[in-house]
């Protein structure tokens, strides 16, 4: 689920979402 949420944030949201997420 984890990946899943990863890839759709990234996807949806800019590297911003990934950092967060992160």
């Amino acid at each position: 689920v984890a990946r899943l949420d990863f890839h759709t944030a990234e996807v949806d949201v800019p590297p911003a979402g990934m950092i967060l997420v992160c």
